[in-house]
């Protein structure tokens, strides 16, 4: 299992039901610098919420796809649920490319949030240098301790 990235592009193509939460998972992940890509619905969706995100072909669609894209290096991170046997088999392929390509990769709108809320914290904590090891007195605020 690979690392959460903390940058990169990252693919959303969602089900209906998941696409109002995507849109708020798609814009964190905006916001801390990823480029976005999305499969046709997915992107008519987020660019009309003003999540700027680039159309690319699903895996079934022909070719230049999101499969070649994986395969070229070209995704750090992929979000993708689905709904129904035809969906579900046709997301094989993709996830099969992510597990070769140890790409991260989440199959629920709840697995993407929790990533995104991961990602953000991390990059947030990096740059504002709250992230890192530090003594249970810094946590606390420099306060003494008791001993137990």
């Amino acid at each position: 299992v690979g690392r959460l990235p903390m940058s990169g592009t990252a693919f959303v193509s969602v089900k209906d039901a998941d696409k109002p939460q995507a849109v708020e998972v798609a814009h964190q992940l905006h916001e801390v610098g990823f480029k976005l890509i999305a499969t046709r619905g997915t992107q008519r969706v987020l660019a009309a919420a003003g999540v700027p995100a680039e159309l690319v072909l699903k895996a079934t669609e022909g070719s230049p796809n999101i499969v070649d894209a994986m395969e070229s290096g070209g995704v750090d991170l992929v979000i993708n649920t689905t709904h129904g046997k035809q969906a579900l088999k046709d997301s094989y392929t993709l996830r099969r490319t992510a597990l070769s390509r140890d790409i991260i990769y989440t199959t629920t709108i709840w697995g993407a949030e929790a990533m995104v809320k991961a990602i953000r914290d991390l990059v947030v904590g990096l740059e504002d240098g709250t992230f890192g090891v530090r003594s249970l007195q810094e946590h606390h605020g420099g306060e003494k301790l008791e001993k137990l």
